[in-house]
């Protein structure tokens, strides 16, 4: 099915026979019968996420991530420190939580636990020790969830995905 944002009036009728104390079923011309309405706004699901991946020389915790001139570019440098720098934005109108992050190149994987309201950025850093050149790319992937919950908003935009490379050459 397919939720859109608007209002339902939802009617609920619930009948049952009751019991007394001791469990035993009283007559049915004691039937019970309860009404009840609510009103329920139902949100639509707009998951996107954007994300950056940057890597230069060194490992100083990530205190570098975001700045520019970093230096990439190195001769004759084996057994390389290197930092990859990655920033994820939630460029979508839903909070976007389950994340799930990989990278097959630095054999890095992980499902932090982590929501982010739209318009929010979240930093990561991974050190690694290099002897050649390499190209990476991240995968991110989000799913659009409630606030203040962890479940999530169904429909056709519900889930976010994006990549992006780095590439450091060392010779």
């Amino acid at each position: 099915y397919k939720v859109q944002e608007e209002e339902l009036e939802v009617e609920a009728i619930v009948t049952g026979q009751p019991i007394d104390s001791s469990g035993n079923l009283l007559d049915e011309e004691d039937l019970a019968e309860s009404h009840g309405r609510s009103r329920v706004r139902m949100k639509k699901a707009d998951a996107k996420v954007k994300v950056s991946n940057e890597v230069y020389t060194g490992h100083d915790g990530g205190n570098y991530c975001g700045t520019t001139n970093l230096k990439t570019d190195l001769k004759d440098k084996k057994n390389t420190k290197v930092t990859y720098c990655f920033t994820i934005t939630n460029d979508g109108k839903s909070d976007l939580g389950n994340f799930y992050l990989v990278d097959p190149m630095l054999q890095y994987e992980e499902r932090p636990d982590f929501r982010l309201a739209p318009g929010e950025t979240k930093h990561f850093h991974i050190e690694r020790w290099l002897d050649g050149s390499y190209e990476n790319e991240l995968f991110v992937k989000a799913t659009a969830v409630l606030p203040d919950s962890d479940m999530v908003i169904p429909g056709d935009k519900s889930i976010a995905e994006a990549k992006a490379k780095s590439k450091i050459k060392i010779e």
